[in-house]
């Protein structure tokens, strides 16, 4: 009976460990892409790109494509007009999700495209709406 205490014990602790890790490294991700100062933002689009593009190829070069894909191409082409990201934030980053799987992970992205917008305290939004996403740009100021 000893025994299997001891060993309930060990896999509660081992368990306990491996989830302070993740958490951990949820922590440093995060802490790798928001601003050191207050008052700034940066944002970051995650797409799933095939061949580790971070940029569609042109629309003429695209072929048949299937309507997951074509959505992401449709958000990266309109993405920049719609919320002219360069006048609201102070990094702005495209990121592929085969080339990120770590970040993808830590910040449990599970759609494409997804936007992520942080300021130095961690994420004030992650979206998968262009929309949502260009409404609250709107609200941050001009730089």
């Amino acid at each position: 009976m000893r025994f299997i205490t001891i060993i309930l014990l060990l896999s509660l602790l081992l368990t306990g460990c491996s989830f302070g890790e993740d958490e951990a490294k949820r922590i440093d991700t995060i802490s790798q892409l928001k601003p050191k100062e207050e008052g700034q933002y940066h944002m970051f689009v995650f797409f799933d790109f095939p061949d580790n593009n971070v940029v569609p190829p042109e629309p003429t070069a695209r072929g048949n494509v299937d309507e997951y894909l074509q959505r992401q191409y449709d958000v990266h082409d309109t993405m920049m007009v719609t919320m002219n990201p360069a006048m609201k934030v102070h990094q702005f980053g495209v990121r592929n999700a085969n080339e990120n799987p770590e970040q993808i992970d830590f910040l449990n992205i599970e759609e494409f495209p997804t936007f992520v917008i942080l300021d130095n305290t961690g994420i004030v939004l992650l979206s998968t709406d262009m929309d949502e996403t260009a409404e609250f740009l709107q609200t941050l100021p001009d730089l």
